[in-house]
């Protein structure tokens, strides 16, 4: 994958299935970039603490824990920094829930 617009174009892709797989909830699209949809359901299924803050401090795979952790973080300065909008790590995560 060395031409930068097919990478770019391809890894877009891959994002948008993963926010639709899993209901638009960023951080679990952003967990399963780094390790795979398969092993975010495991843990999604596995997993009874319905807090987004303890689901990612949890997260088996210290690289992708430091990744979710870096990119939500990265997405609120930018916003703030462009002035999109008054975005917050707890709006991206409010709506993770596991079980019923």
């Amino acid at each position: 994958m060395w031409d930068t617009e097919t990478n770019i174009r391809m890894g877009s892709w891959y994002l948008r299935f993963l926010l639709d797989y899993f209901d638009g909830v960023e951080m679990l699209a952003t967990a399963g970039y780094n390790a795979g949809q398969g092993a975010v359901g495991k843990w999604v299924n596995n997993y009874d603490e319905k807090e987004a803050d303890f689901f990612i401090e949890n997260i088996p795979y210290e690289q992708t824990r430091e990744y979710v952790k870096k990119v939500l973080r990265d997405y609120v300065v930018y916003h703030q920094i462009y002035g999109k909008d008054d975005l917050s790590i707890y709006s991206l995560v409010n709506n993770f829930t596991t079980g019923d």
